[in-house]
């Protein structure tokens, strides 16, 4: 059986063990309306992937001025700033078998916790926090930010291949692919960062 599927089942039965299942929807697949709306209404959101990649629920949740509580490791130690844009939390020993084996890989519970009701009981806070959140997703991962970043890349490369004309020919292999690569980053991210 898939590992997601088998750790699914166990979220659902924890919902049914703590007596949830009226406070708990799952939503698995849902459209962009959906994200939005869910996102706009959130008080914050979690992201719970232990050393999980760059990862792109972070910054949707920093455009739509929500914190983000994720934990202290990948991807958000590049995009969350701990106590400004929303919380990093660490791992603690007080984790349970029978939670960690019912949230497998979530090894941060108890700080996940703390953080979550903190905001529960500060509205104006996560509001605060939110606010920065958006701020810093516009002034370092806006699609404004990444098309200047990747203009500099290609002017200094341009600057560079052109010092070195005199030793190669004109648009080498090297720099056809290099612009071939950069011009395909650059339509990726573009495009991915259109649907944030």
């Amino acid at each position: 059986m898939n590992s997601f599927l088998i750790h699914d089942e166990y979220i659902f039965r924890l919902v049914e063990d703590l007596d949830l299942s009226e406070k708990v929807l799952f939503l698995p697949s849902i459209d962009l309306v959906q994200k939005e709306l869910l996102l706009r209404n959130a008080t914050c959101i979690l992201y719970t992937p232990e050393n999980e990649h760059f990862g792109i629920v972070p910054l949707e949740a920093m455009k739509f001025r929500k914190p983000v509580i994720a934990c202290r490791s990948g991807g958000p130690l590049e995009t969350v700033i701990h106590g400004v844009t929303g919380f990093l939390c660490t791992g603690t020993p007080e984790v349970s078998w029978k939670i960690y084996f019912y949230l497998r890989g979530l090894s941060c519970v108890k700080s996940f916790a703390n953080a979550m009701e903190t905001l529960a009981a500060r509205p104006e806070y996560a509001k605060r926090l939110g606010e920065a959140a958006a701020r810093h997703f516009q002034d370092n991962f806006s699609s404004d930010v990444f098309c200047t970043h990747v203009r500099e890349l290609v002017n200094s490369l341009t600057v560079r291949f052109a010092a070195a004309k005199c030793r190669t020919r004109p648009f080498s292999s090297q720099m056809t692919v290099c612009v071939s690569i950069l011009l395909t980053v650059f339509l990726f991210f573009t495009m991915s960062a259109l649907t944030i």
